[in-house]
């Protein structure tokens, strides 16, 4: 018998997207200066959370949210509060280096233009050392999750990613001629 504990949950729902999100998004690239937190290369725009612009995409990751934060046992009269969110744009050869979203409960991505080739969404294990003595040889299959150093999801358009703010993870290049739209996001806790 094999007992898996510790395991780390990912949500995953496809979503309808509001008519113009692109737009608006390649509209706010062009009204703000990109920040440089996770990405390589790329755009990040400063905190959309209140941005009444956005407020379609807000209600869609409260209520998703909500959905996962209940699925993992909600203790009861916590409630969970957008802290911030914001607006990817990775062109050709951008990428997002590993990272964490430190003092948040959960984190997620909508994906809202995704062309085939621009990147995938890397999960670490989250044990820092499992690949100090779990080596790829000691293995004939490390595509399960349970010995693989890593995990990936594939982005979709329309696609909504929720996670622990723990889990360490990146975004592969955008291997495409086009741009790839996200938006992210942290909730804390009451």
């Amino acid at each position: 018998m094999i007992h898996s504990i510790f395991s780390t949950p990912i949500y995953e729902a496809n979503l309808m997207l509001p008519t113009g999100i692109e737009e608006l998004c390649l509209n706010l690239k062009n009204e703000q200066e990109s920040v440089s937190l996770s990405n390589e290369g790329g755009y990040q725009s400063n905190n959309i959370a209140n941005d009444k612009r956005f407020e379609t995409i807000r209600g869609l990751s409260y209520t998703h949210t909500n959905e996962f934060y209940n699925m993992l046992g909600r203790a009861k009269g916590k409630e969970i509060h957008l802290s911030n969110m914001w607006v990817n744009i990775n062109q050709n050869s951008h990428y997002n280096i590993p990272h964490i979203h430190p003092n948040s409960f959960l984190s997620g991505v909508i994906y809202i233009k995704v062309p085939k080739d621009s990147g995938k969404i890397i999960f670490n294990h989250p044990c820092d050392y499992l690949t100090y003595d779990w080596k790829e040889e000691c293995f004939d299959d490390l595509n399960n999750s349970t010995t693989a150093p890593s995990w990936w999801v594939q982005s979709e358009t329309s696609k909504i990613l929720i996670f622990p703010s723990w889990i360490k993870h990146s975004v592969e290049s955008n291997q495409s001629n086009e741009e790839r739209i996200s938006i992210a996001f942290n909730f804390r806790i009451n």
